[in-house]
């Protein structure tokens, strides 16, 4: 009967995006590791690098990444 709100796919993204990360971001991962092998293969491929390197490696800006998430 009452329209839904339009969603804006991209601010809804980092919404949940953000909800995960302030609340448990190790057991999000563990949580994504077991679930989803692709990701596994990522974090065993980049461990031990820092984040700046692993952004750069896969073409993120992470000045961009961190405007979007404040």
């Amino acid at each position: 009967m009452f329209p839904r709100p339009q969603s804006n796919g991209f601010a809804d993204r980092i919404n949940a995006i953000k909800g995960m990360i302030n609340g448990n971001p190790q057991a999000m991962a563990m949580q994504l590791m077991q679930s989803n092998p692709q990701f596994a293969a990522f974090v065993r491929q980049n461990q031990g690098k820092s984040v700046e390197q692993i952004a750069q490696e896969n073409g993120i800006d992470m000045e961009a990444l961190r405007q979007a998430l404040k």
